[in-house]
């Protein structure tokens, strides 16, 4: 489920994936397929950049949790949420709930930038709930 200010996207399973690397960081991307939204077609996504852990393994993932509690930090971080242009998060709530295989179900809760160019700008609820492949 990707919901964005209660509509669903279909999540395009080819192009979203979370990562944990050598480095011992995890990342994502989560894209979406097009659908229409406010009256246009758009295939929103979400790119959370590396986010430094002392796990030592991809199973250790499991019920690892990340905040980020202002549009400051997750401009800093250069986290972003897409749907008419790269914005910023104004907060989110990452958790990995379980891995099975290949695969990681994560939850993201998150309030986005949905319309930057609005003055003020616009903000829009998004919930995530949804099986990644667990790739690197």
């Amino acid at each position: 489920m990707f919901r964005l200010n209660g509509v669903d996207f279909e999540i395009d399973e080819d192009e979203s994936y979370i990562c944990f690397d050598d480095d011992h960081e995890v990342y994502l991307d989560i894209k979406t397929k097009l659908k229409e939204y406010n009256g246009d077609m758009h295939n929103p996504y979400v790119n959370i950049n590396p986010i430094e852990t002392k796990l030592k393994n991809k199973k250790e993932l499991i019920g690892f949790k990340f905040t980020v509690s202002t549009i400051e930090e997750a401009d800093e971080r250069e986290d972003s949420f897409y749907l008419y242009e790269h914005e910023p998060f104004v907060e989110y709530k990452l958790e990995v709930k379980d891995i099975k295989g290949d695969k990681a179900r994560i939850l993201l809760k998150a309030i986005v930038v949905e319309d930057g160019y609005a003055e003020p700008y616009t903000t829009a609820s998004l919930e995530v709930d949804c099986w990644l492949k667990l790739e690197c």
